[in-house]
């Protein structure tokens, strides 16, 4: 056991054991640096989670008719018939037929004002099914009531930024493993860097009977001190960019960044992040310095 005049040679400032070795300031700042990058990683992970989630419950029921026909009397007449079926349709979960108004504001920023008065627009009649909902049947009714009529499935248009959301969110998750595993191997590298600087110390602490288990105890103390330093700077320094492009991404006119809830279960993991990471670099350095000073 260490005595208590040793715990004092050992933790005081004005004389201590490890405050020489090169462990303190690298290892926070190396860690600060790989955190804030996987906290940055994670929480854009999680943001295309959300948003790819979001985007499959709003199109995958979605459909929209369209009818295009230079007649307008026959336009129109058809895309009563249309608005009529599906309304009665027990598989159709809700429908809106667009305005000219709404039509002219959806083709303005290409067309400009007043495009109605130089092409004709098609009908366009948006509608939700339930999720037991025959595509093809209510495709075949609806050609049968309006033959010029062609039918848009949104899930099928969407399927492919889903496909690249869910790429992109595997090569984020392999880039998580990646600065996990590079930040244990930095603690690693840390710590034995230490053990090395304190040799005579170690040795001195054997002679005067402490045993391994405290020595590696001094280890641990220092690295989850400089760990926790280091993770609670890269998270704040992350949270806080996350903050900034959130609200720059909410200033953009493309509706697909917007978000209008917030999800505070990444907030909570984050919270808890610089724990997780004192344990790991903890446990990784009590396992080195063991077995380290057991080779000695």
């Amino acid at each position: 056991m260490v005595s208590l005049e040793m715990k004092k040679l050992i933790f005081f400032q004005d004389q201590p054991l490890l405050g020489k070795a090169p462990l303190s300031r690298t290892l926070s700042w190396l860690v600060a640096l790989m955190m804030a990058l996987l906290t940055l990683a994670l929480l854009f992970v999680l943001s295309i989670h959300q948003r790819a989630t979001s985007l499959h419950d709003q199109l995958a029921d979605r459909l929209t008719v369209q009818i295009v026909e230079a007649d307008p009397s026959n336009r129109d007449r058809q895309k009563e018939a249309a608005l009529h079926l599906l309304q009665s349709l027990s598989s159709v979960k809700s429908v809106h037929a667009l305005s000219q108004q709404e039509l002219e504001k959806l083709v303005e920023p290409w067309l400009g004002d007043h495009a109605d008065s130089e092409i004709t627009l098609p009908a366009l009649i948006d509608f939700t099914i339930l999720p037991h909902g025959d595509k093809q049947a209510i495709a075949a009714e609806i050609h049968h009531a309006a033959p010029s009529a062609s039918l848009d499935d949104h899930g099928s248009s969407g399927a492919t930024l889903l496909s690249f959301l869910s790429l992109l969110s595997s090569l984020l998750w392999s880039v998580i493993l990646s600065l996990i595993f590079a930040t244990i191997a930095i603690i690693a590298l840390a710590v034995r860097s230490a053990v090395n600087g304190c040799h005579d110390k170690i040795i001195l602490l054997s002679l005067l009977g402490a045993e391994q288990n405290r020595i590696a105890g001094l280890f641990c103390y220092k690295t989850g001190f400089d760990v926790f330093k280091g993770s609670v700077i890269g998270c704040a320094i992350s949270v806080l960019i996350a903050v900034l492009s959130r609200r720059l991404l909410a200033s953009l006119p493309t509706p697909i960044f917007h978000s209008d809830s917030i999800n505070f279960l990444p907030l909570l993991f984050i919270a808890f992040l610089p724990i997780i990471t004192v344990i790991i670099g903890v446990m990784t350095a009590h396992i080195i310095v063991l077995r380290m000073v057991e080779k000695r």
